[in-house]
């Protein structure tokens, strides 16, 4: 999985690396602990930008959906899987307005904003379709309680949608 994330997230200016593992793009220098990023001029501060923007607005609509998913969840008793789709929608509102206004500010074209926009939605169903397989499975067949699915939604769906927002949406 770290290869794949690798690739997906590498452009022709920069490499991730993950625990030591390299791309076939570049050399890193020193040593490398968990995620690394090697680079040549002028590719290291754009990516770097949006990565700690992208964190903080992530880390915020993460934060926003979980809150709504576990209100909705454990404090209203809606079924969880219903619980899901109302927090979905809600940051997918609130995502799309602040990731495209800022954490990828002056990266890639917005000349088509429908096509922008429609390729925002595609890669938001396909975080509320992890999200739901997450809440599905640790909440369904394994019977988990109705926090464990915010665990994979942190850790897992973030960086998927890094990886397509960058290289696919705002591209």
């Amino acid at each position: 999985m770290a290869v794949y994330f690798a690739g997906a997230l590498s452009d022709r200016k920069t490499a991730f690396h993950f625990c030591g593992k390299r791309s076939s793009r570049s050399k890193p220098k020193g040593k490398h602990v968990g995620l690394s990023v090697a680079t040549t001029k002028g590719g290291s501060s754009e990516l770097l930008g949006q990565l700690i923007r992208y964190g903080l607005t992530g880390g915020f609509v993460t934060a926003l959906g979980i809150g709504v998913y576990l209100l909705a969840a454990i404090v209203w008793n809606v079924a969880p899987l219903l619980a899901n789709v109302l927090a979905y929608a809600v940051c997918v509102a609130v995502g799309y307005v602040i990731h495209s206004r800022w954490s990828f500010k002056g990266h890639g074209s917005r000349e088509n904003l429908a096509r922008t926009t429609s390729r925002f939605f595609i890669v938001s169903l396909v975080s509320f379709g992890l999200n739901s397989l997450f809440v599905w499975l640790l909440t369904g067949p394994i019977g988990g309680p109705d926090w464990w699915p915010t665990i994979p939604m942190l850790f897992v769906t973030p960086l998927v949608t890094f990886a397509l927002n960058r290289r696919w949406v705002f591209s």
